[in-house]
Formats: structure tokens, C-alpha cells, sequence
């Protein structure tokens, strides 16, 4: 679901945007503590501070909410990861992804709530949100892809398998949120990206496998 399939009464199309952004970053936190199926309409206009009525006029349903979510969501992993490649394009390989691990993580810790969610309600979803959902996640991984494979190509990365490495990138960014009660006890967020990049560096860095 796309924001402009949402119905709204308003016109003002920033005004739509920085609007559902609010109920999205303010819903996720509820819907994680009480589960989607179990919150009402009644509970989100509360927790983003609005009546029904104005809750409303930005949607048309508790359905779209998700939608709103998911649009955000997608907007953040997706669009935010390929901006941040296309920004680093002229770094070597190993800093681009030393850049990029950095400032994703930083990101998913920023918004961690929406992790969560999804991982908690992927299960429960509608089979078209699971879509969009995977789409998203098949997106990110082919971001990350073309930049290790660039990697590759110049000599420093050494990659059997493009994706599985992707994908390991991605969802060592989600442990942090996902297992941060036990985590935080000993890191920082800032140990925990020092000590998961040199990992993954060591990984797939060719000077690293060559030396071995």
C-alpha cells in the first residue's frame, strides 16, 4: 500500500506527510506492547495525542496505518541505504562499508520499535503486507549487493555468496534492538558497531583471507 492510496480530507500534501510520519513513529511503540490485532482506533488516536475525528482526517482506516508504517518503513531501509551508497560511491569499497554500517545501525537504533514490530507481527500480517514487506527486505539486500560486489570487483572483498553476506549486514543491525536488554549490559552501541564491522570486514576482506 502506497501513502496515496490512503484516503485523506486534506489537501495539503506536506501537511498529510509529516502527519503520518508522527502516527507512525508514535503507534509502533503501542503496537509492539499490545500487538496490532489487540490495538483499537480508540488507543492510537490517544497515544498521537489526536481525537478520532482528527485522527481520521489523515486516514481511513486502521489499516492504513500499517500501510503508513510500512511506507515509512520502506522509505528509511530502502531509500536511506541506496542515498547513503550513492553518497559514498567515490570511497573505496572497505570505507563505504565502514561508513554505511555505521550510519545504519545508528538508524535502526534510532527507530527501534519498528523492528520489532515487524519481526513480532510478521506472522500476523495479511499475505499483501507480507509482500510489500519482503519486497522491501529483497530491496535492501540488492542495495548492499551491487556495493560488496563492487568490492569484489576491485580486489578487496572476497564474497562466495553476495546475499547471504547482505543479508548478515542487515540483520546484525537488527540484534542490537532485538537483544539489546542483554547487549547493553556490556556495549555501547558504539563498541557494538567498532566490534561487528571489524567482524565483517574479516570476513570478506581479500588481504585478511590471502595473509590466511
Amino acid at each position: 500500500m502506497k501513502e496515496h492510496d490512503i484516503r485523506t480530507y486534506s489537501r495539503n500534501a506536506e501537511l498529510v506527510s509529516e502527519r503520518r510520519e508522527h502516527i507512525a513513529k508514535s503507534v509502533a511503540p503501542l503496537f509492539v506492547k499490545q500487538g496490532y490485532e489487540r490495538t483499537t482506533i480508540r488507543d492510537i488516536a490517544k497515544v498521537c495525542g489526536m481525537s478520532m475525528g482528527h485522527l481520521y482526517y489523515y486516514i481511513g482506516s486502521k489499516e492504513d496505518i500499517l500501510g503508513i508504517m510500512m511506507d515509512y518503513d520502506q522509505h528509511f531501509y530502502t531509500d536511506f541505504v541506496k542515498q547513503m551508497i550513492a553518497n559514498y560511491d567515490s570511497f573505496s569499497p572497505t570505507d563505504a562499508l565502514i561508513k554505511i554500517i555505521d550510519e545504519l545501525y545508528r538508524g535502526m537504533a534510532e527507530i527501534p520499535d519498528f523492528t520489532r514490530f515487524f519481526y513480532q507481527e510478521m506472522k500476523n500480517l495479511q499475505p499483501d503486507a507480507r509482500r510489500v514487506i519482503m519486497g522491501r527486505e529483497r530491496a535492501l539486500m540488492a542495495e548492499f549487493e551491487k556495493m560488496l560486489k563492487r568490492g569484489c570487483d576491485s580486489g578487496e572483498f572476497v564474497i562466495n555468496d553476495l546475499t547471504v553476506v547482505a543479508n548478515n549486514i542487515i540483520t546484525t543491525g537488527h540484534m542490537w534492538v532485538l537483544r539489546r536488554p542483554l547487549l547493553a549490559r556490556g556495549y555501547t552501541l558504539d563498541d557494538y558497531i567498532r566490534c561487528q564491522t571489524e567482524n565483517i570486514l574479516k570476513s570478506i576482506s581479500a588481504y585478511g583471507k590471502k595473509e590466511g
